[in-house]
């Protein structure tokens, strides 16, 4: 009877392992070359967030940009910028860094 038991036990854990094994998310590597330019990409943004330069920083995203926000659901490309906007004439100035 107890060997039936650890044998019973050692099948569900083969089982759950095998099930946890099953639904791990394989993830491919990023390139050095894919990385060094989303590097360069987020550096852009951040420089022109942090120096308040409109143009480059809205030249960063398409039109079709949908921003949602918790409070205030989703906010359209022309009001995302004019709160940048307010945001850059703000007297607490807010900086980013990679």
């Amino acid at each position: 009877m107890k060997s039936k038991v650890i044998f019973n036990t050692l099948i569900l854990i083969s089982l759950m392992t095998g099930t946890l094994s099953a639904q791990e998310k394989k993830v491919a590597r990023t390139s050095l070359e894919l990385y060094k330019e989303i590097e360069q990409a987020d550096s852009i943004l951040f420089q022109a967030f942090n120096k308040q330069d409109m143009l480059t920083f809205k030249a960063m995203f398409t039109e079709d940009l949908e921003w949602f926000q918790d409070n205030g659901g989703l906010i359209p490309y022309k009001k995302v910028f004019e709160n940048f906007g307010n945001t850059f004439k703000n007297e607490n100035k807010l900086s980013r860094e990679l």
